[in-house]
C-alpha cells in the first residue's frame, strides 16, 4: 500500500512545481500525504509549545503542552491531530516551574 501511494505521490509530484531534478525529497512527500494547514499547525508545535522525543528502543514521540488556561485551545489541536498522529488525549499535569518565582515567565 505504500509503495502504491508513494507511485502516486511521485506521479503528482513529478509534474507540479515540486518536482526538483526527478528526486523527491521529504518536503514533497509530506506535502503530497498531508493537508496544508495541518502540516503548519505542526510546524507551530514544534516552534512553539511541542517536541519530540526520541529513546533508545521506542518509536518517537510527538508532544505539546499549554497552561491550563489555553485547555480549549490544546483539546482543539488534539482533535485536529488526532486522525494522522498517535497521540493520547490531553491530562492535566501540575509543572512547578522555579523560574516563575524569580520574575521570568
Amino acid at each position: 500500500m505504500f509503495n502504491y501511494l508513494m507511485r502516486v505521490c511521485y506521479n503528482q509530484i513529478r509534474t507540479s512545481v515540486l518536482y526538483k531534478g526527478g528526486r523527491m525529497n521529504h518536503t514533497d512527500i509530506l506535502l503530497c500525504n498531508y493537508d496544508h494547514k495541518l502540516l503548519e499547525m505542526l510546524t507551530g508545535k514544534l516552534l512553539g509549545d511541542g517536541n519530540i522525543t526520541i529513546q533508545k528502543n521506542r518509536k518517537p514521540r510527538f508532544r505539546f503542552g499549554h497552561s491550563i488556561k489555553d485547555r480549549d485551545w490544546c483539546v482543539h489541536c488534539y482533535q485536529k491531530f488526532a486522525d494522522f498522529l498517535p497521540l493520547n488525549p490531553p491530562k492535566y499535569r501540575r509543572v512547578i516551574d522555579s523560574r516563575i518565582k524569580g520574575g521570568f515567565s
